[in-house]
């Protein structure tokens, strides 16, 4: 730019004025568009970290947020990015998931996502839609997919949010189960022993009767209206069983000598149904138990190991310390429990069996829970079926 003093005499020489003039009115212009640009080039340093701000805070939401996230390209169906809670979950590393085909991945039943596609193929997106999946040990979980579709690096990609429902899903499932505890204890209370009552009326004359010699010929009829009433009786007993509320008294006693006392019982039991006691019992710590009630746990156990098993099946009753619980195993060589049953086994009037009335196990359950004792369950048609009940010392 010129000085003062040289402007005024360029000013003086009539054929540069112009010349001046042009350069100062473009100097002017310039020393504008430099403030602007100065001023767009603040603006857009703004603007940068503020989008670096938001994408800082939406990884932060992603990778670190309650619910199972994932990315995937809509095109190829590919996982592009998951989630620390997604990988956390299913017992999987962020490289055994990215760049893998989402069918591919082991997680999800194809059936869903199948589901899944067909509706965003329509251009819709996907709410709440309830799914199952496993994660790497093949625990079964279940969740509520919804979806969003998103751009990224000119890709169209799937957003998906996984709000995992599995421990709510099997609360349902444990109020469903008191509640119909609930119904049978009504029950029970209310008809259990007024109908108790009539039949003991009756089998006593019925036992009256199959004395008479007159009535020989019809001795197998009775014998058999005597069992079916004691059948009746029996469900009877097991409803009042199930429906107990009472507290019930506990005494320190040996697990052990409780089988011993019954195993007489079982061995003749499994004589007559031609099969083998295999008796194995270490030594364990006397706990507080209610005997009578842990023989009935024992006996509905056993029973249903014997009719799982054909003739020559083998049943075996063990017992052991394991830290600070007494463990009580009972295993039979069984056909095993189909999946669909071993997931409801203790819910009332749930059976394999064909005149079973679905209250054994229940009972079990009732005991156990009395005793805050806990039951596990491991069953296949290739091993049979292993019931553990775990005692507190």
């Amino acid at each position: 730019m010129l000085n003062n003093d040289t402007n005024n005499n360029y000013m003086y020489i009539p054929e540069l004025r112009p010349l001046v003039i042009a350069i100062e009115t473009k100097t002017a212009e310039l020393s504008m568009s430099y403030q602007l640009l100065f001023v767009e080039f603040q603006k857009n340093i703004q603007t940068l970290n503020e989008l670096k701000e938001s994408e800082q805070r939406f990884n932060t939401i992603f990778y670190y947020g309650p619910n199972l996230l994932l990315m995937v390209d809509i095109e190829s169906k590919v996982c592009l990015d998951c989630n620390k809670n997604f990988t956390l979950n299913f017992n999987y590393t962020k490289e055994d998931l990215i760049e893998k085909g989402i069918y591919d991945l082991g997680v999800f039943v194809p059936a869903d996502m199948d589901k899944i596609f067909s509706i965003i193929n329509n251009n819709e997106k996907v709410t709440n839609l309830e799914i199952t999946f496993r994660s790497r040990n093949n625990k079964l979980h279940y969740g509520l997919l919804s979806t969003e579709f998103l751009t990224i690096d000119s890709k169209s990609c799937l957003f998906m949010v996984i709000n995992d429902i599995t421990e709510r899903k099997h609360l349902r499932e444990q109020i469903e189960k008191i509640d119909k505890l609930k119904l049978i204890d009504k029950l029970a209370g209310a008809m259990g022993h007024e109908i108790r009552n009539p039949m003991t009326t009756v089998r006593g004359f019925i036992q009256l009767l199959s004395t008479k010699d007159e009535l020989v010929p019809y001795k197998h009829y009775l014998t058999l209206i005597l069992s079916e009433l004691d059948r009746a009786n029996g469900i009877i007993t097991e409803y009042l069983s199930l429906a107990k509320s009472t507290p019930i008294t506990l005494t320190k006693t040996n697990l052990n000598t409780i089988i011993n006392t019954l195993f007489p019982l079982i061995r003749a039991d499994a004589f007559n149904r031609d099969m083998q006691i295999d008796l194995d019992l270490q030594e364990i710590p006397d706990i507080n138990l209610n005997p009578q009630e842990i023989r009935q746990l024992i006996l509905n156990i056993v029973k249903n190991g014997f009719e799982a098993m054909e003739a020559g099946g083998v049943l075996t009753i063990h017992t052991k310390l394991i830290n600070d619980t007494v463990c009580l195993k009972i295993k039979d060589k069984g056909k095993g429990i189909p999946a669909n049953v071993s997931k409801q086994l203790g819910t009332p009037f749930v059976t394999t069996k064909d005149k079973g009335t679905g209250l054994g196990m229940s009972v079990c359950y009732a005991i156990a829970e009395r005793h805050n004792a806990k039951i596990f369950i491991c069953s296949s048609e290739l091993n049979g079926t292993e019931i553990t009940i775990s005692f507190p010392t």
